[in-house]
Order: C-alpha cells, then structure tokens, then sequence
C-alpha cells in the first residue's frame, strides 16, 4: 500500500467501495503511472533518449495498468477505463469512472 495508491482509492471509494485489496490495485496502478510520467518527462527534454525502449516499456507499463484496473470492480455505470497522454505537462494516466447515469468522471492519477 502507497500513499498515492490509498488517495486514489479514496477517490474511486463512492463509486467501487474501499478495501484493502482495491487499495493494493490502485497502489500498483499509482506505481506504473509515475514510471510512465518519467518516461514522458524522458522523451520530451531528452533528444538522445532511446525511443525505441522508452515505446516498448510505456507499451509494457499501459497493457499493465490495464490489467490491473480490469481487477477494479465494475461500476453501476459499468467498466472503469484508463485513458494515457505522453504529454508530461498534464496526467500521463487518467481513469474514466461513469456512474449509474452514464456519465464520466475523471480521476487523473499520480
């Protein structure tokens, strides 16, 4: 359990309730994030950067995420999603939460 992994659970609490396994989810899906803020924060102030491995780890770090919020119970608005930008200046991740009317909410993560 993270700091940031217990924020982000707290945000997503009214929504898919607050345990100690969906803590230690959005504690590993806090983690990855900050990997992929770093990348972003590579590729955009390092010209000499290795493309090539910085793609193949933030491929790595999304397809992981996505794993880990597909363990997140199901909304009443259904699935949440995880949205990424490779713009460092804003959420690198951001997840997508509707609630029972079907409308979108966005936590950006950490």
């Amino acid at each position: 359990m993270t700091i940031k992994g217990r924020l982000l659970a707290g945000q997503l609490a009214q929504y898919i309730g607050y345990t100690g396994r969906i803590v230690d989810v959005c504690s590993l899906i806090a983690r990855h994030a900050t990997t992929l803020e770093n990348i972003a924060v590579a590729v955009c102030n390092d010209a000499d950067a290795d493309q090539d491995k910085l793609d193949k780890r933030w491929d790595q770090l999304t397809a992981r995420i996505d794993d880990l919020v597909s363990q997140l119970p199901e909304t009443d608005g259904g699935r949440i999603v995880a949205e990424y930008q490779r713009d460092p200046r804003g959420y690198v991740v951001k997840l997508i939460v509707r609630d029972a009317h079907g409308i979108p909410r966005t936590f950006g993560v950490e």
